[in-house]
């Protein structure tokens, strides 16, 4: 996490260094400013939450586990939303199938925490939950009921949530450096 918290400040580092402000002000652009500052906030204060789970996993009690399993998955979902951000303020376009990764623990995230109730996918509808007696550092297991045309199937699936974390963390890392190469680039043309 060390790496990604040098990035974001080499990055803040450019946009302060360079006036951004004063380009923004010039421009009468003021909302993407905003956009710009608020996109470097969440990605510092999101990468604070990623990484007090990469130190400490889920934690001893039934409490913690569930507070920084919901946590770390919507910090990095918050995270996404402001790396997008970020990326469109010089103009870049993250293609995602280049960091699956990424897409495996959003959606991991959407169908356990953010819509665990009911995900549709066609015509077949997901409700899952975890279960809480797998809860440990590397795996865990989600139950989920599929609903397909009236056929009702229980499923369970093993997730390694830390490899996840870990592995998006690579991603991340990739994604930040080709951001800070783009921030030099976009800004030799403005």
């Amino acid at each position: 996490m060390e790496s990604i918290q040098i990035l974001m400040k080499e990055i803040r580092d450019y946009v302060n260094k360079n006036h951004f402000v004063d380009m923004y002000r010039r421009n009468k652009e003021m909302n993407k400013w905003d956009e710009l500052c608020i996109a470097m906030d969440i990605m510092d204060d999101t990468t604070l939450g990623i990484k007090e789970f990469v130190k400490n996993g889920l934690g001893e009690t039934d409490e913690k586990k569930y507070l920084r399993l919901y946590g770390v998955l919507q910090c990095i979902y918050t995270q996404q939303d402001a790396l997008n951000l970020l990326a469109e303020s010089f103009e870049l376009k993250l293609n995602y199938k280049e960091y699956p990764n990424s897409t495996l623990i959003r959606e991991f995230r959407n169908e356990t925490i953010g819509h665990p109730t009911n995900t549709k996918r066609g015509t077949t509808t997901k409700r899952s939950y975890f279960s809480r007696v797998s809860l440990g550092w590397t795996e865990i297991d989600v139950v989920s009921y599929l609903n397909k045309n009236g056929s009702r199937e229980r499923v369970i699936e093993k997730y390694n949530l830390n490899g996840m974390v870990f592995k998006y963390v690579e991603e991340l890392e990739q994604i930040l450096i080709k951001i800070r190469r783009k921030q030099e680039e976009w800004y030799q043309t403005k």
